[in-house]
């Protein structure tokens, strides 16, 4: 069955994850974690992109982000796609990392926007909590 159809709108702003295929880590260090967040600000730079929140977790991460123009999909299959081959090439690797990705509302598995400021606010608490919630907080990597 397919999946339904991804509603994209110029100004939405969407609460967005993408997962390691059966849940496997998408970051082996952090120097992984660093090209991620060099190859996110290229995305939301080339994209237009405002970033709200964004948490990395071992195994997935979550991005709140705000879209001046309908381009979320775009910008999605940028971001997932190069940092794959940075990954790849980084590690000695072929093939694709199988980064899944997903926009949610709050923990369902289905599209939504972000569409009112209480929202956004649970959203953003949500995101900023994951490490916590999950007992995986590592010290930030300024203290290591």
């Amino acid at each position: 069955m397919a999946r339904p159809l991804r509603i994209e709108l110029a100004g939405g702003l969407y609460h967005v994850t993408s997962r390691g295929d059966r849940r496997e880590g998408i970051y082996r260090d952090d120097d992984d974690r660093r090209a991620w967040l060099e190859v996110f600000g290229a995305v939301r730079e080339r994209f237009n992109w405002r970033c709200h929140a964004y948490c990395l977790m071992s195994n997935h991460y979550h991005v709140v982000v705000e879209t001046p123009e309908a381009n979320l999909s775009k910008g999605m299959r940028q971001l997932n796609g190069v940092f794959t081959q940075v990954f790849n090439r980084r590690h000695g690797l072929v093939g694709h990392q199988k980064i899944r990705g997903q926009v949610l509302k709050y923990d369902t598995h289905h599209l939504t926007s972000c569409d009112s400021d209480r929202r956004s606010r649970l959203n953003y608490r949500r995101i900023t909590n994951e490490p916590d919630n999950a007992e995986a907080c590592p010290p930030p990597l300024s203290e290591r």
